[in-house]
């Protein structure tokens, strides 16, 4: 996935990386992050993580 996200103060999206590579975002913040997971890959690819980040204040957290 090469598209850039832009994210404004206070926006959060749930994210799935692999070697420091985006595989996968969603902005529905809705969904548990197992769902999300299962929607987007079925299981989780071998060394991947899914967290949620957010814009606080002008930094990203994670």
């Amino acid at each position: 996935m090469s598209e850039k996200i832009h994210l404004r103060d206070g926006d959060a999206i749930l994210v799935m990386v692999k070697a420091g590579k985006l595989l996968h975002h969603s902005w529905n913040m809705g969904l548990p992050h197992a769902e999300f997971v299962k929607r987007a890959t079925g299981p989780l690819p071998d060394g991947a993580w899914v967290g949620t980040v957010s814009k606080v204040e002008g930094a990203l957290q994670r």
